[in-house]
């Protein structure tokens, strides 16, 4: 009886230590939210603080209303003469004649900064890309296609965006000599000291663990051709 009592009393302590850990965990994320949620989004961010002089400035599409702009104003300011960017998958929206492509949306916004067309290059002919990895494949192949052979690449997205896109260029890029160096959006306009504020931030950084997850399982050990 004895032993039975001390096992059962056992078992209740483990609970209320769980518990206990439970409750300080969520008292911390309460009153100390960054002490959490910041070194989540630092850990999605790649910054190879790039310099200038790169072959080509790549802008990866998605938020047509910030990244394209910031990409276009990293040309103009020498980090590159070119600017390329990769055709994306045409939505329902666009479909119905409602709103205008993401590629007329970054054509629109590069145009504002006044660098001119002869300096961005559309990558069309592969597909368009539904995902990092679409890009990555389609730059890669369009580099084929034209007997291209670029030393260094600068690439522009959002910044919880940039660990995995790294990882996605270099896996496709990997046997073509290509470096690729991250130029981070660090406002967009949540940054890593305020994502967890808004709806938005939420979504896009808990989004990037899915899908950091996802091409963990798909493409680690894959040949990316």
């Amino acid at each position: 009886m004895r032993k039975h009592y001390g096992g059962y009393r056992d078992f209740l302590k483990k609970i209320a230590t769980k518990g206990l850990i439970l409750l300080g965990f969520l008292a911390v994320l309460y009153l100390w939210p960054a002490l959490i949620f910041y070194p989540m989004g630092s850990l999605l961010e790649r910054n190879d603080h790039a310099e200038k002089g790169a072959d080509y400035v790549l802008v990866l599409m998605g938020q047509p209303e910030i990244r394209p702009e910031v990409a276009a104003k990293a040309v103009l300011a020498g980090y590159s003469d070119k600017l390329i960017f990769v055709t994306s998958e045409i939505n329902p929206l666009e479909e119905a004649g409602i709103m205008p492509s993401e590629e007329m949306l970054a054509k629109g916004a590069i145009s504002r900064t006044g660098l001119k067309p002869d300096h961005v290059t559309v990558v069309t002919g592969f597909g368009r890309a539904t995902s990092t990895m679409d890009e990555a494949i389609a730059i890669r192949r369009y580099f084929q296609s034209v007997n291209l052979r670029p030393e260094r690449l600068i690439i522009v997205t959002s910044w919880p965006h940039t660990a995995r896109a790294h990882w996605t260029f270099d896996r496709a890029l990997q046997d073509t000599g290509i470096k690729t160096e991250m130029l981070p959006i660090e406002a967009i306009p949540y940054d890593k000291s305020n994502w967890w504020q808004s709806e938005r931030g939420l979504l896009f950084v808990f989004e990037e663990y899915i899908k950091w997850a996802r091409y963990l399982a798909k493409y680690s050990g894959r040949s990316i051709t």
